[in-house]
């Protein structure tokens, strides 16, 4: 009888130690979809970002074709204020939430950029939502998950869940100006606040 719990309990660590190599494999995934989302957000095709953004999103722009003169208009401006990505980095792995129906994973992500000699440091995250479906990732930028959207799309996320805390600062956490980025309003980093140095 010992013997058999052993070899259970031996089976699960196993197990275990598979599954968490497998959201590991997988998070990496992740953020190598929210590096290609983001990216692309400061680029001039706004195919990649169509392609890994919610459809939620995309029916909240108006559909493919209006989302797609969004983005386009949305790079327009960053190039034209001549914004640039002076670093990138996931400042910790992916959280995966189970919903009823879905898998959620949380990417923290930090981004920081370059305009007009003032750097912009947005610490943020996206919300990869899996439809079992179609058997693909997509993505919503953190601050667009509110409960509004929730509820209308995605009801069987846990409504408990605290989501990590999404702060705009300059260099060394010298404040905000409450000047917003003009991508403001795509799947990029929204919402990030220019610092004067």
């Amino acid at each position: 009888m010992m013997r058999m719990y052993a070899a259970m309990a031996l089976l699960l660590t196993v197990a275990s130690a598979a599954a968490r190599a497998d959201d590991r494999a997988l998070g990496e995934q992740l953020q190598a979809d929210v590096r290609t989302l983001l990216e692309a957000s400061y680029g001039t095709d706004p195919e990649p970002v169509l392609r890994l953004t919610h459809p939620a999103i995309i029916e909240e722009l108006g559909g493919s074709d209006k989302a797609r003169a969004s983005f386009r208009q949305a790079m327009s401006t960053v190039k034209r204020v001549g914004l640039k990505i002076e670093k990138f980095e996931f400042p910790a792995p992916p959280t995966f939430v189970e919903g009823e129906r879905r898998r959620f994973a949380i990417i923290p992500t930090r981004l920081v950029v370059s305009a007009g000699g003032q750097q912009l440091d947005s610490r943020n995250f996206q919300v990869g939502v899996y439809d079992p479906i179609e058997k693909k990732w997509t993505y919503v930028e953190g601050s667009k998950f509110d409960a509004k959207l929730r509820s209308r799309y995605f009801k069987d996320f846990p409504a408990d869940y605290e989501f990590p805390v999404a702060t705009r600062l300059g260099e060394a956490g010298a404040g905000e100006s409450g000047k917003a980025t003009p991508e403001e309003g795509t799947t990029g980093e929204s919402g990030a606040r220019p610092v004067s140095k």
